[in-house]
């Protein structure tokens, strides 16, 4: 099932969907705590180095705080534009604290990948997929750049910015395209897929996330909750891949 006929699908299509969205109200909820976690760390770095940690375990440290912030502030963003910016300075005021600009919020975004690209270290094989890498702090910078070409900020001068960093993640070397589309879902291959980037990896004993559940077809356990764009699916030619 292509298209997913429960209502909270349903209002997505109708651009109906709000707080009474259970997926909106827990998005909104966990990236919200995803940051907090983020600020939390980033402030306590200084207390880290008085107590005598090594500089280089505090960098990865900050830089896997900054690219999961980023993550999240990417995310809130397109979907809800103008959010409240809470960083390590001002978390102790979010109540206070007003919605700033999309284009402030981006710009923390990028200060945030462009540290996570400067301080990670190279993808180190498959079964770090779970952890940030320079080459994942890279490919969702040629992202925020791309989305930042268009609306609302539609400044064209990123799509430059979103090609040459893309290509960098492409002249790594490291990934590169499996043969089979249908083996990206078999778990076997999730420590070994040659195109995972950043990926956190789901146990088919262990289906804790509903998110999981929803989108695997009925004939897995799931609930065949996956929903695509209509007009896109029905355009798509008949074959193997559809």
């Amino acid at each position: 099932d292509v298209k997913a006929r429960a209502s909270r699908f349903v209002s997505y299509d109708r651009l109906e969907a709000d707080g009474n969205v259970g997926e909106m109200t827990s998005m909104w909820r966990n990236l919200y705590a995803t940051i907090s976690n983020a600020n939390t760390i980033i402030a306590n770095i200084q207390t880290g180095r008085d107590s005598g940690v090594t500089e280089s375990v505090l960098d990865e440290y900050e830089a896997q705080a900054k690219f999961m912030r980023a993550f999240s502030y990417f995310y809130m963003v397109r979907w809800w534009g103008e959010v409240q910016l809470i960083t390590e300075e001002n978390a102790l005021l979010a109540n206070e604290t007003r919605q700033s600009s999309v284009a402030d919020i981006y710009a923390q975004i990028i200060a945030d990948l462009q540290y996570a690209e400067t301080n990670l270290s190279n993808l180190g094989g498959p079964d770090q997929t779970g952890r940030a890498s320079k080459q994942a702090a890279q490919t969702i910078l040629a992202k925020v750049y791309l989305t930042m070409a268009g609306w609302p900020l539609n400044d064209a001068s990123n799509y430059a910015l979103a090609r040459d960093k893309a290509k960098q993640v492409i002249d790594s070397g490291i990934f590169s395209l499996e043969p089979d589309v249908a083996d990206l879902w078999v778990q076997a291959n999730r420590l070994t897929n040659s195109e995972f980037i950043f990926a956190f990896h789901g146990n088919l004993a262990n289906n804790a996330s509903t998110q999981h559940v929803s989108s695997r077809p009925g004939a897995d356990g799931g609930w065949s909750d996956w929903s695509s764009e209509e007009r896109f699916f029905n355009a798509f030619p008949d074959g193997y891949r559809k």
